[in-house]
């Protein structure tokens, strides 16, 4: 059986008792290369300094283990994500340094718009509009709004229904119906 003695479920990584009755620190993705050999000490300080979970949770087999360590990241990522305010990254990089500010506006440029991503980079545009070193920076002012007009230019065009005239006008066709150039409307 493999024992799961503790867990950190934000990241993934897990102290492991193999049936073997070594300890092992396991972390993603998992593979042979990403476990490390830990005593019971490490264990313990892990949960008493570190912020480890303890568990008492048994898998007959590593194929079982890794799924539940997997779910247990998605979990976490949900729960934290739900205790998320809608307006964090604009509270966030509104006293963002300039070397995140414009890491994100490189980031804009160079990975969002050219893979079309024109919703992402729209909302970190938005987010990053009113960052005080934006607000400040000319020229970042100017970064911004160019990178604004790109990616509002990818972003489709929202269809309204047509309202009555609107209608009206697209069902009209003209006709010169003689010689006096007198218009039909159909």
């Amino acid at each position: 059986m493999y024992n799961l003695l503790a867990i950190a479920p934000r990241d993934g990584w897990a102290f492991v008792r193999q049936p073997d009755g070594s300890v092992l620190l396991i972390r993603p993705p998992f593979r042979e290369t990403f476990r490390t050999p830990a005593t019971q000490q490490n264990v313990d300080a892990a949960i008493s300094q570190h912020g480890f979970e303890p568990s008492t949770e048994q898998f007959p087999t590593k194929a079982g283990l890794i799924v539940f360590l997997k779910r247990e990241i998605v979990e976490s990522a949900r729960r934290e994500n739900a205790a998320i305010p809608e307006d964090a990254a604009e509270i966030i990089l509104r006293h963002a340094p300039e070397s995140t500010v414009d890491r994100l506006l490189l980031r804009v440029e160079n990975e969002l718009l050219p893979t079309r991503r024109f919703e992402h980079a729209h909302s970190v545009l938005c987010a990053l509009m009113y960052a005080d070193k934006v607000v400040i920076d000319t020229q970042r002012q100017k970064k911004v709004q160019e990178l604004f007009g790109r990616a509002k230019r990818g972003l489709p065009i929202p269809r309204r229904p047509p309202t009555t005239e609107q209608s009206l006008l697209n069902s009209i066709s003209i006709i010169v119906a003689d010689n006096r150039g007198a218009l039909q409307f159909t």
